[in-house]
């Protein structure tokens, strides 16, 4: 279980270790400490490497014992090494420090004695709390010239870090966000759609937060603007350089890639496709003139909203509602519409000639064969028809809703409602 405080002491020091263990638990700490905490059958240095990268400060019990311990010098460079924040309280006067002051240079430093007086005690409560809660910790105190040195290397090592970090972490920005906003500028016709699939603001906020665990490893304690960015052992850094990329790529696979496909497929290129704003960019047409027959804007059924398309023929007729588009080069599309049919009989020109109520596709410039979609006879509830084509080269084409065709004239009624031109892959 991770602990709150590791405790590294030379074993020569261990009453005044388990004292200031005991002072610390009973301010509401978790402390590790060898050998207490050590667990049966595994192995020493393991079980100190586990604890030490998981706990969150530690306290070096420093003394002329601990200066010439091996063990407390490991201890110290492995929790430098993993960014756990470090204070010192010393129980005796170091005349000549080992390399256990490179380490401990520009720390926290409390200096005490033995038996440790209870306001020193309290002192190193206070700073491991502070430094937990990543507070500013206090400052050093009884520094060596030799210290003050070391203090301010560290000071211009961490400084280099940060002049590292910070260009990478605006390189990170400068290649995804101008890909990020010229992906919603170049599918801007998609932000409608994107909507119904996931919010805006839950796209955004997914996205911050991969660019928030990417950018955390290299920013690590670092101020950026108004905010500071939490410091991170160097076992979590390691951890989130690898995993924050994959996860931002695979955030961006699984929101934009997939859906670029499906919301292709909402980008509906007809204007005016329910109806709701009258005959808005559709024109009536008719091919047998001085039939009765009527084309309007229907009130009395409509599949979705109020209104619809409705063509109403009692004598046999070709009647059709269209509109026409230019379409891009070298691309499927997918043309449907919901059809509702009342009476509609089969045409008088024969079975082969038989439309009834159908949607189609009239190309243009260059001319080509219209196509179709299956007719509809009879009276039918709400059905969709759909026609399917591609384009070799950039095509003028007019939708058709109609009821009958060309030399293919018939009766009855029929509501077309949710017209739909997709772009397909």
């Amino acid at each position: 279980m991770a602990r709150d405080v590791f405790i590294s002491h030379s074993a020569h020091d261990k009453s005044v270790a388990e004292e200031i263990c005991q002072a610390l638990e009973s301010s509401e700490l978790t402390c590790w400490i060898a050998p207490r905490d050590l667990r049966p059958s595994r192995a020493f240095s393991a079980e100190i490497t586990r604890a030490i990268q998981r706990c969150r400060a530690m306290v070096v019990i420093v003394s002329n014992h601990a200066n010439s311990s091996p063990q407390v010098l490991s201890e110290v460079e492995l929790a430098v090494n993993c960014e756990v924040p470090i204070v010192t309280f010393a129980i005796e006067q170091i005349t000549e420090f080992g390399s256990l002051q490179y380490n401990l240079g520009g720390r926290t430093w409390i200096q005490s004695s033995i038996p440790p007086p209870s306001a020193d005690i309290a002192e190193l409560q206070v700073a491991v709390k502070n430094l937990m809660h990543q507070t500013d910790p206090s400052p050093p105190r009884n520094l060596s010239p030799s210290e003050s040195l070391t203090a301010r290397t560290g000071q211009v090592s961490a400084r280099a870090r940060s002049d590292f970090r910070k260009p990478l972490f605006l390189a990170l920005i400068a290649i995804f966000v101008p890909t990020f906003v010229a992906y919603h500028l170049v599918e801007s016709c998609l932000d409608k759609a994107l909507s119904k699939f996931i919010p805006d603001s839950l796209t955004t906020a997914l996205v911050l937060m991969a660019l928030a665990i990417v950018a955390t490893p290299y920013l690590a304690g670092q101020d950026v603007g108004p905010l500071k960015v939490p410091k991170v052992s160097e076992t979590s850094a390691r951890n989130l350089r690898i995993a924050g990329p994959i996860l931002l790529i695979t955030l961006l696979v699984i929101l934009f890639v997939p859906l670029r496909f499906v919301l292709r497929q909402e980008c509906n290129l007809i204007k005016n496709g329910s109806a709701e704003e009258g005959d808005v960019a559709w024109n009536a047409a008719m091919w047998t003139e001085g039939a009765d027959g009527h084309l309007e804007i229907a009130v009395d059924y409509a599949r979705r909203g109020s209104r619809s398309f409705k063509i109403w023929a009692p004598q046999p007729h070709h009647l059709r509602w269209v509109q026409r588009l230019r379409l891009e080069a070298h691309a499927n599309y997918l043309l449907t519409a919901w059809v509702r049919t009342q009476d509609v009989a089969h045409s008088a020109q024969g079975e082969a000639a038989d439309r009834g109520a159908n949607i189609a596709i009239q190309f243009i410039s260059p001319p080509q064969n219209p196509i179709h979609s299956e007719p509809l006879f009879y009276t039918n509830d709400w059905r969709q028809a759909s026609v399917r084509f591609s384009t070799d080269e950039a095509i003028d084409i007019e939708v058709q809703l109609q009821l009958g065709a060309y030399s293919s004239t018939t009766t009855g009624t029929v509501w077309f409602d949710d017209v739909r031109l997709n772009r397909t892959w």
